[in-house]
């Protein structure tokens, strides 16, 4: 488990996780913050002990729950590493989604509107030039812009606003 080659299983680790993502972000979830707080003591001490692996201290984020009184922040200490602190947030990116308290898709879509209004600018050159056909005009839009302002919107809940979000973009 995490890149551990000494346990062969999740019986064998002593840390359980609730969710994964890929190979460098872990996400927890936890029905409060106190048990937030053990469950990433625990994973700290699992992965500076056995791992030698410390958290990245500008990446690590919580977002509070509904019904959890307002924190701005926890300290996590840990026998490995100096103690680190992890800030509450109103969203989180993962994965080119957005999670935020409500379950809303705005902070996503300003996210990928700021995106792809970036890259439309790097690439305005390619997008307008005479010598470029429509074809390759095209597929520099689709490729850079296009794919920068939908990634991730598969997991959007589709709603009248964000349809009047893509028409007025």
């Amino acid at each position: 488990v995490l890149g551990d080659p000494h346990v062969d299983s999740q019986a064998d680790c002593d840390v359980l996780l609730n969710n994964v993502i890929w190979a460098d972000n872990v996400g927890l979830v936890a029905s409060s913050q106190a048990e937030l707080l053990t469950m990433t003591t625990e994973l700290s001490a699992a992965l500076g002990g056995r791992l030698k692996m410390r958290w990245k201290p500008d990446s690590c984020h919580f977002i509070r729950g509904f019904n959890e009184p307002e924190a701005e922040q926890f300290v996590v200490y840990s026998d490995f590493a100096p103690p680190l602190v992890v800030p509450e947030v109103d969203h989180l990116p993962v994965l080119g989604d957005t999670i935020d308290r409500r379950g809303s898709a705005t902070p996503a879509w300003a996210q990928r509107q700021q995106q792809a209004t970036k890259n439309l600018h790097a690439n305005r050159q390619a997008l307008s030039c005479p010598l470029a056909s429509r074809l390759q005009r095209c597929r520099a839009w689709a490729s850079n812009v296009a794919s920068s302002l939908t990634f991730g919107m598969a997991a959007w809940p589709f709603t009248l606003n964000l349809a009047k979000g893509l028409r007025q973009w």
